[in-house]
């Protein structure tokens, strides 16, 4: 038989017991459609469309002879058993030289009633399935090669079966795929086909997959919420979905959360730390300022009068569990000595729109809980007594500052980024100040410490090694007195340079928790209030608050400060 086989019952002549030579079409391809040849064809549903140059098209299922024997049953129900032995043709690699070979015929009653009838199976010749769920597809399975398409579509995508399964895979786990993923990841595996061609596949492979029969999924209120995640360096990196859903979003577009990885970690060491680096030191008009701010907060009645704390102390007042585990953990072995590694993570919480994620940077806990002997101690007996000191305050108390100076408007500081922005000079701002209140036989302890916490080396959660810089480590018991020490030194530069006198500068401040301020405004402090940062460095967007309107500060709006306490999360 030469190419007519697809249109007769091959199961009948098989129940003849001749042996049977046949050329016949087996693709390997779901399309040759642009391959500039005589014929092309291509698979639709599970028929062969042939086109020949001239006009003629043939439609016809295929037989499957990928098997070793066939067994079929005549009109006496004699058993004909074949075996099948087939070659791919050298000229036209679609079609293969099939040789079906008789070797036994078994009479009907000698298997039929035999006890061993199980041992004889009928296995006709079935037809090929090329399509299922709306997608064609032809698997070389010694090769690893499929094609696929679309059952709508005349043109194929060729690539490794292995790739195919992950990108599938990939699809199923997302509502709705997007073309720029599958095209990001062909590129990674295929460079050499060069971005044209990815784009063409992309395209294609996307509308095959849209036609994947999606699983049913059953939804409740709580579940998985919105994560999003950088697209390099890896090209296949699946994140760590971190955060989960409690209740229906009351909005369209929810709040969304990064995801844990890899190329996160690389985002956010990029974004929050290296690009954002500042380099730039105090300014010499302003180290008089720079003086005077540290005399007032570290007046000379305090100066090398503070005593750090002991070990008990600290756990006493670290009571949350993981504190307490830490305590446990390094409390009989802690020493002034304690080696420090900085290691970071990405900070869970939502973002508006994609953003580079927050990195929250660990010390080892030996070394937080030595640290925190002396900043604790410092906080406890001289930041405490500064009435815009508000770190450790509750909403009611920061109301009522808020509410002492509520009768002028207020000028609110907006900083992109304080800790990667935070520079070497404004660090060591922050450690003169805790070293001029502690006792001087401490000094020096505090010092290595304080040296050590800025180590430069660091590595991610995921394993990603960066230079630290000189930002602020966000997880360090400096971490928010020291902020706050910075914060206000910019407020009462600014104040120093419109000519307001050196204390009623310092108290002028209303308050400070870290990267959030609030001042009184006055004529021309907005301006100079962010003139003053970018000198040193930082990046800092204020605006004024109108006289009774909402109060934003440290997350929260205070409605009336005027009138009344009451607050509410932003």
């Amino acid at each position: 038989m030469i190419d007519v086989d697809y249109y007769v019952d091959i199961n009948q002549y098989l129940s003849l017991f001749h042996p049977i030579v046949m050329y016949t079409m087996s693709p390997t391809k779901v399309s040759t459609v642009g391959e500039k040849s005589e014929t092309a064809f291509y698979i639709e549903g599970d028929e062969v469309c042939n086109f020949v140059s001239g006009g003629a098209t043939y439609k016809h299922p295929i037989w499957d002879y990928e098997t070793d024997h066939l067994a079929v049953t005549d009109r006496t129900n004699n058993l004909c058993m074949y075996t099948v032995e087939s070659r791919r043709c050298e000229l036209n690699d679609q079609y293969k030289i099939v040789w079906l070979l008789p070797r036994a015929r078994v009479q009907g009653s000698r298997w039929l009633f035999s006890p061993w009838k199980v041992l004889f199976e009928i296995k006709k010749v079935e037809r090929k399935l090329y399509t299922s769920g709306g997608v064609t597809l032809v698997f070389d399975i010694i090769n690893n090669t499929v094609c696929v398409k679309s059952l709508d579509s005349v043109h194929q995508i060729m690539l490794d079966a292995t790739l195919y399964s992950s990108i599938v895979i990939r699809a199923s786990k997302k509502d709705d795929p997007l073309i720029s993923d599958v095209e990001r990841i062909l590129l990674s595996q295929y460079p050499d086909k060069g971005r044209k061609q990815a784009t063409l596949d992309a395209a294609l492979l996307i509308d095959a997959l849209s036609k994947l029969p999606k699983p049913t999924v059953t939804t409740s209120s709580m579940g998985p919420t919105s994560h999003f995640q950088s697209l390099g360096p890896l090209a296949t990196e699946d994140g760590e979905e971190r955060g989960q859903r409690v209740t229906e979003p009351l909005i369209d577009a929810p709040s969304v959360i990064p995801k844990n990885s890899y190329n996160n970690d690389v985002a956010m060491v990029q974004s929050r730390i290296t690009n954002v680096r500042n380099e730039k030191t105090i300014p010499p008009e302003f180290y008089k300022y720079k003086g005077e701010f540290m005399q007032l907060l570290v007046p000379a009645d305090v100066c090398h009068s503070v005593v750090p704390f002991d070990l008990d102390e600290v756990e006493r007042r670290q009571d949350k569990p993981l504190q307490r585990a830490r305590s446990a953990q390094v409390k009989s072995t802690a020493s002034l000595n304690a080696s420090n590694k900085n290691k970071s993570f990405i900070k869970t919480e939502p973002y508006a729109g994609t953003n580079a994620p927050r990195p929250i940077t660990t010390m080892s806990a030996e070394h937080t809980m030595v640290l925190s002997t002396i900043t604790l101690a410092f906080c406890d007996q001289v930041m405490k007594r500064v009435p815009w000191y508000m770190p450790g305050k509750s909403t009611r108390e920061v109301a009522s500052r808020i509410k002492e100076h509520s009768d002028k408007p207020f000028i609110t500081s907006d900083y992109s980024r304080f800790d990667g922005h935070c520079s070497k000079d404004l660090a060591q701002l922050a450690k003169a100040c805790i070293g001029r209140a502690l006792q001087t036989k401490d000094r020096t302890t505090f010092s290595n410490l304080f040296e050590k916490t800025y180590c430069k080396k660091a590595v991610t959660s995921n394993g990603y090694v960066y230079l630290a810089l000189d930002g602020t480590r966000s997880g360090s018991p400096t971490t928010s007195v020291g902020n706050t020490i910075i914060d206000a030194f910019i407020a009462f530069v600014a104040l120093r340079e419109l000519g307001v006198p050196s204390k009623k500068a310092f108290n002028s401040i209303t308050i400070v928790c870290g990267d959030d301020a609030l001042l009184q405004s006055i004529a021309g402090l907005l301006p100079m209030y962010e003139l003053v940062a970018t000198k040193l460095g930082m990046s800092l967007e204020a605006r004024e608050i109108p006289y009774g309107e909402p109060v934003p500060f440290a997350g929260r709006y205070f409605v009336d400060p005027s009138l009344s306490t009451t607050a509410m999360a932003q």
